[in-house]
C-alpha cells in the first residue's frame, strides 16, 4: 500500500487443479496445442494502473491482493508472460470487489480449470460472496468486452513484459455534457433548467498513450482512428478528433452529439 493512504485489499486465493498441473508441460506438448493452466507460473493482478503480479507455487496455489471496491483483471501467464487466461466469474472477465458484507477479508475461488481462455473458478464468488443485483449484473456484462480484451491484449508493444510493468498503458476514461441552462450577463439573469428539462448534449470516449506501445508511430495511425458500435447497429454520427501531443503521445477523442 501507497504510505500516504491506506486502502483496504481483499486477499485473493486459488489452487490450480491437480489433473492442470500434472498436465504434460508445453515443452513436451505439439506446437499446436496451446497453453493449459500447468504451464501458468504466474498471476497478474491489475486494477486501474495499479498491478499486483503474484508467482503461482510448485503445489499449485496462489494468493494476491485487490482493493476494496476496484474492478479487477486476474490474468494467467507463462514463464515468458504469454497469456494463458484470465478469470471468468459470475459471466464476467472482471471481479467486481463490491457489494460484500463487511467482515469479508478475503476470497478463495477453489479449484481453477481452464475453457479456452477462460479460468473457470470452482467457488464463483459473484452471487456467494459478491451480492450484486440482476440490473448491477446486467451492467457488468454489457462492459465485460472491455475487460476482456485488456486481459487479453497486456502486451501491446510485445517486448515480452505487461506493459503496466513498463509504465506504459493506456488511459480511458468518458464525459458528459448536459445542457443545464444559460449563463447570466450583466443585462440578464442565468436561467437553470428544472430536471425535466435538463438533456445531454454530447458524450465521448478518450484514449490516451505513449507512442511507443503502437506497432507504427507514424501520424496516421492515430489521426485515421475509428471507433464503431455498438456491434448490429453501429451509429453513424461518431465524430473523430485525433491527434499526436509532441510526438511522444497519443490522444484519441471519440465524440457523440445526445
Amino acid at each position: 500500500d501507497k504510505d500516504y493512504v491506506r486502502i483496504e485489499k481483499i486477499r485473493i486465493r486459488g489452487q490450480i487443479g491437480s489433473g492442470a498441473m500434472s498436465a504434460p508441460a508445453m515443452s513436451t506438448r505439439a506446437p499446436d496445442a496451446g497453453y493449459s493452466l500447468a504451464d501458468a507460473t504466474k498471476v497478474l493482478i491489475f486494477y486501474g494502473n495499479e498491478y499486483e503480479m503474484v508467482e503461482i507455487k510448485n503445489d499449485g496455489s496462489f494468493s494476491g491482493r485487490a482493493p476494496l471496491g476496484s474492478a479487477s483483471c486476474l490474468v494467467f501467464l507463462a514463464s515468458d508472460n504469454q497469456f494463458i487466461g484470465n478469470l471468468f466469474a459470475g459471466g464476467c472477465h472482471l471481479l467486481p470487489l463490491v457489494a460484500m458484507d463487511k467482515n469479508v477479508t478475503s476470497i478463495d475461488l477453489s479449484t481453477l480449470s481452464l475453457s479456452g481462455s477462460r479460468v473457470i473458478p470452482a467457488n464463483d464468488p459473484i452471487g456467494t460472496t459478491i451480492m450484486l443485483t440482476d440490473k448491477e449484473l446486467a451492467f457488468l456484462t454489457q462492459v465485460d468486452k472491455y475487460y476482456e480484451a485488456l486481459a487479453s491484449n497486456i502486451d501491446m508493444n510485445k517486448d515480452g513484459r505487461p506493459d503496466v510493468q513498463d509504465g506504459k498503458r493506456i488511459e480511458l476514461y468518458q464525459n458528459y455534457d448536459f445542457r443545464g441552462g444559460i449563463v447570466g450577463t450583466m443585462n440578464s439573469n442565468p436561467y437553470l433548467n428544472s430536471g425535466t428539462e435538463i438533456n445531454l448534449n454530447q458524450y465521448g470516449i478518450h484514449l490516451n498513450g505513449p507512442n511507443s506501445i503502437l506497432d507504427n508511430t507514424d501520424n496516421s495511425v492515430a489521426e485515421n482512428a475509428r471507433l464503431s458500435g455498438p456491434a448490429g447497429n453501429p451509429h453513424n454520427d461518431i465524430q473523430s478528433e485525433n491527434c499526436y501531443i509532441n510526438n511522444k503521445e497519443f490522444k484519441l477523442n471519440f465524440l457523440r452529439r445526445g
